[in-house]
C-alpha cells in the first residue's frame, strides 16, 4: 500500500509543479491513517457538530456515538541538493457517514493543506509557500496552522546562534475593490539559540491592517521560547505578549495588552515518566480600557481529552462548545499532571489530571447583572496504548470531566437554562503509521 500511495503522489506533484516527470533526486513519504470511535454523555450532536454542556434543557440525558477517519501523508520531493518541496496531505478527515456522500464533489474530503519550497541559497535557508505556521517547540502558542509565507533563515551567524525573518498573509483582500485597503499583512523577526543543552528563541512580530476599512490596527507581538534538561529533568516555557492600538477613525483609540505563559517540567521515577504543567491567557477586565483578553491556546494544545481535546475543546476556540466566546472573553488560568507507565513492551498506561479557572470574569458578570464564580472545572484521563504491530496501535481513552460553576452560573444567567455538564468520553483508535 506504501509503495501506491507514494507513486500516486509523487506523481501528483511532479505533473502539478516539477517541469519533467523525472525532474527530482528523491521522494519518500510518511504519514498515518486514523479509524476513531467516540461515545460521549452529555452531548448533542448535529451535522458533525458537537454541542458539549447543557445547552438544551435536561441535557444530561442526551448522548452522542460517532465515527470518523483520517487520513495525513508528508511527502518529501527532493528536487537535487539545494532545492526541496514538501506538502501536507489530509485525506478522509470527515465523519462517519452523516447521512449524505461525504466524498461528493466540492465536500471537505482532500486538502493541500501545506505545500512549500526549501531552497538552500548561498545566503542561507528560504522557505517559501503554504508553510507550517507557529509551534516555537510547543502547541501552546499557535498549534499546528498554516501560513502563505516567505521566510529567510540566514547563514551569517556563527552556531550556536539562529535567526529566521518572515513575512506573512493573513487575509488578502486586493481582488475586492471596496476591501483592499483591509490585507492583513505579519512580518516577524526571530533570535535562537541552540545547543544539545539549551534551545531559546525571542521573536518579534507585527500586524498591520485595517480590520473594517476606519480602523487602522497596529498589533505587535513579543514572544519567547526556552528548553533545557539537566539532573534528568526536561523544563521547558513559552510567553506571549500582544501590544500596539487599534486606531478607529471617529473616537479613542485602544491599546492591547494581553499576556499568554505556559510551563511543564517533565522528568522519569524509575521507569514511570511524569510531569506538570501550567499555563495562563488573560482575560478581559470589565474596567480596563485595554484589549486584554488573549483568547485561547494552540489548537493543537491538547493535554486534556475534553477541555481541550479536538472533539470539545471546552478551554478552546472553535464551534464544538457553547461556551468559547466565554472562555476567549475571560481567560484561563490551568494546571495538570500527568504519569505514563510501560506495562510491558506493547502496552502503556498514562493517567492526565487537570483544572482550570477563568482568569477574569468580569465581562461575564456585566452581561448577566450576577456574580460569576471562576472555576471551570477540573479533569481526569485515563489511556492505554496496545501496540499490536510495530506500525499499528489500538488506544482506549477514558475521560471525565466535572464541570466547575463558571458554566452552570454563565449558561443560567445568559440562556435562563439550568442542568449538570459533566461529560463522560470513552474513546478508541486503531492507528497506522507508515
Amino acid at each position: 500500500m506504501k509503495k501506491v500511495l507514494s507513486t500516486a503522489l509523487a506523481l501528483g506533484l511532479v505533473a502539478g509543479i516539477a517541469s519533467t516527470a523525472a525532474a527530482y533526486d528523491s521522494f519518500s513519504i510518511r504519514g498515518y491513517y486514523s479509524l476513531e470511535g467516540n461515545y460521549a454523555t452529555n452531548t448533542v450532536r448535529s451535522n458533525g457538530v458537537l454541542d458539549a454542556g447543557a445547552d438544551l434543557a435536561h441535557a444530561d440525558s442526551y448522548s452522542s456515538a460517532w465515527y470518523y477517519h483520517e487520513f495525513r501523508a508528508y511527502p518529501v520531493m527532493k528536487v537535487n541538493d539545494k532545492t526541496t518541496l514538501k506538502a501536507e496531505v489530509r485525506l478522509l478527515h470527515d465523519d462517519w457517514g452523516g447521512g449524505n456522500d461525504s466524498h461528493a464533489a466540492g465536500s471537505d474530503v482532500v486538502d493541500w493543506d501545506k505545500l512549500w519550497l526549501e531552497y538552500d541559497s548561498p545566503l542561507g535557508m528560504i522557505h517559501a509557500g503554504t508553510t507550517p505556521w507557529g509551534s516555537w517547540g510547543t502547541s501552546f502558542g499557535d498549534g499546528g496552522s498554516r501560513m502563505n509565507s516567505i521566510k529567510y533563515f540566514p547563514n551569517m551567524l556563527p552556531a550556536p546562534f539562529t535567526s529566521v525573518i518572515f513575512t506573512g498573509k493573513v487575509i488578502e483582500e486586493d481582488s475586492e475593490l471596496l476591501a483592499s485597503d483591509e490585507d492583513n499583512d505579519y512580518y516577524e523577526g526571530r533570535f535562537g539559540y541552540k545547543t544539545d543543552v539549551v534551545e531559546a528563541q525571542i521573536g518579534l512580530g507585527l500586524s498591520d491592517y485595517q480590520n473594517d476599512s476606519t480602523t487602522s490596527v497596529n498589533k505587535w507581538r513579543v514572544r519567547g521560547y526556552a528548553k533545557t534538561s539537566f539532573a534528568g529533568l526536561s523544563i521547558e516555557g513559552e510567553f506571549d505578549h500582544y501590544f500596539g492600538d487599534s486606531d478607529p477613525d471617529v473616537g479613542d483609540s485602544t491599546d492591547y495588552d494581553a499576556w499568554a505563559a505556559y510551563a511543564h517540567v517533565g522528568g522519569k521515577a524509575g521507569n514511570v515518566a511524569v510531569g506538570v504543567l501550567g499555563w495562563l491567557t488573560t482575560g478581559q477586565d470589565e474596567t480596563s480600557d485595554d484589549n486584554e483578553a488573549y483568547g485561547h491556546a494552540g489548537i493543537d494544545f491538547e493535554p486534556l481529552l475534553i477541555a481541550t481535546g479536538d472533539d470539545f475543546g471546552l478551554l478552546q476556540d472553535n464551534t464544538k462548545s457553547i461556551y468559547s466566546g466565554a472562555v476567549n472573553i475571560s481567560g484561563q488560568v490551568a494546571v495538570g499532571a500527568y504519569a505514563s507507565m510501560p506495562v510491558s513492551d506493547k502496552l502503556t498506561l498514562t493517567t492526565v489530571i487537570g483544572s482550570a479557572w477563568a482568569d477574569d470574569t468580569s465581562v461575564l458578570e456585566g452581561m448577566t447583572g450576577t456574580t460569576i464564580d471562576d472555576h471551570y472545572g477540573w479533569e481526569i484521563d485515563v489511556k492505554a496504548d496496545y501496540k499490536l504491530l510495530d506500525n499499528l496501535t489500538y488506544s482506549l481513552n477514558f475521560g471525565y470531566f466535572a464541570a466547575g460553576d463558571l458554566f452552570e452560573d454563565a449558561h443560567m444567567a445568559l440562556a435562563g437554562i439550568a442542568g449538570e455538564d459533566d461529560i463522560i468520553l470513552v474513546n478508541h483508535t486503531l492507528n497506522m503509521a507508515f
